[in-house]
């Protein structure tokens, strides 16, 4: 539950980020569901004697919806990006701190190799979590 509180800790400056992140998420399952539809409209409107929607606007509606679901996942890739290498930098950031403030002997007692894992392994975790 303390890792839970930490994470959360150190998301809680981005949450704008990730919430539009969230929201661009839900702007790509939409055009996938209407690029559905497009596409069944189009091959309808192919079949001879079919009296539905132009062929050539449903293609141009098919081609602005791939570049709007293009631009979303750019977006929502490089917000949860970004979000995560802060999170994580905060993290290394408060890491290196504590041990500038430990006692010498209890670090002694940790072992160099115990603390460089923290640093770079552990703190790389939260890039995952938040990706």
């Amino acid at each position: 539950m303390a890792e839970v509180r930490l994470t959360l800790s150190l998301l809680r400056p981005h949450l704008k980020a990730l919430a539009l992140a969230s929201l661009l998420a839900a702007v790509l399952a939409s055009c996938q569901g209407a690029l559905v539809l497009l596409v069944r409209q189009l091959l309808g409107a192919l079949q001879p004697g079919a009296g539905s929607s132009p062929p050539v606007l449903l293609g141009l509606a098919i081609v602005v919806l791939f570049a709007i679901q293009g631009g979303a996942r750019v977006g929502r890739t490089w917000l949860t990006r970004k979000s995560a290498l802060l999170a994580e930098r905060d993290l290394r950031n408060r890491l290196f701190v504590h041990l500038l403030h430990c006692d010498p002997a209890r670090l002694r007692d940790l072992g160099l190799g115990n603390c460089q894992s923290r640093i770079s392994h552990d703190a790389g975790n939260i890039r995952t979590a938040v990706g």
